[in-house]
């Protein structure tokens, strides 16, 4: 990927249940100096809304070469691990020589795409990070699904995300572990590309499942992963995060009972190596 003026790229959003924030994130990729070849929306079996929401951008944007917007309408919400995967195996088969992958409230600066690619081609690399911010303006870098740019190469060797993970960590084991320690992809920073994601401080409560994943999730990286990091380590920070959400269940949020359960049982499966969509996101607004 090489030629910056011949590089194929696709642009993959994940989404769920967010039409306001995702309108946001379409128009400003629609507004880059160096518009990608295509933007693929995978919709994670939102409500209503979303789908009218994507149908009326498709029959505005309809006599465009590019971007194109298309759609990938999943049955169900399989998170931002199962999206992605779904997503970067999709723009694959559309001959895509580089993925620029951003959650549905990432909002790209206009020349975002146009400094990560000039980076790319003038060093090399496989993973491109901008620059991030949250809605407020302060630095907000870390890697993840924050319009990181990935070389259809890497991917090739790596792998797809691995869609078991569900929710939480699944960016940290692919882009910073899995891609660059165990399949030598090279990243690069890139502080001229910007884009804003998200802001402002988590809300709280938080839903039970959220917490479940969290544990899980966190356990199964620290000790079934990192497998070159020292133990002492690893350990140290599976405690860490165990007790600071244990604390979090007990001090600050409501339903004590039930995300306490369901915090042991994250943990219990963490330690045992135990994926997949264990526990579903609740159909009620207050534990979304």
């Amino acid at each position: 990927m090489s030629d910056l003026a011949g590089a194929r790229v696709w642009a993959v959003v994940v989404t769920f249940d967010r039409p306001e924030v995702l309108d946001r994130s379409l128009e400003a990729l629609s507004r880059q100096t160096r518009v990608p070849q295509g933007i693929l929306v995978v919709d994670n079996g939102s409500a209503s809304d979303t789908s009218d929401l994507l149908a009326r951008l498709q029959r505005r944007w309809g006599q465009r070469t590019k971007p194109r917007l298309e759609v990938l309408q999943l049955e169900g919400n399989l998170g931002p691990a199962g999206g992605f995967a779904e997503g970067i195996q999709e723009a694959l088969r559309r001959e895509a020589s580089a993925i620029w992958a951003l959650d549905d409230d990432a909002v790209a600066a206009p020349g975002c795409l146009e400094h990560l690619l000039a980076a790319q081609s003038s060093t090399g690399a496989e993973l491109v990070f901008p620059a991030i911010f949250d809605d407020t303006g302060n630095p907000a870098d870390f890697p993840g699904w924050s319009g990181v740019l990935i070389a259809a190469t890497a991917i090739r060797r790596a792998g797809l995300p691995r869609r078991e993970l569900f929710w939480w960590i699944e960016d940290t084991e692919y882009l910073q572990w899995r891609l660059p320690r165990l399949h030598g992809a090279r990243i690069e920073r890139c502080p001229e590309a910007h884009v804003v994601h998200g802001g402002g401080p988590r809300r709280s409560p938080r839903p039970a499942w959220m917490l479940y994943y969290e544990v899980r999730n966190t356990l199964w990286y620290r000790l079934h992963v990192q497998t070159g990091v020292s133990w002492r380590r690893r350990a140290g920070r599976s405690a860490r995060v165990l007790a600071g959400t244990l604390l979090r269940a007990l001090l600050w949020e409501d339903r004590k009972l039930l995300k306490l359960q369901l915090i042991a049982r994250g943990a219990l499966d963490g330690l045992r190596g135990r994926l997949g969509r264990t526990v579903l996101p609740s159909e009620r607004s207050e534990d979304r």
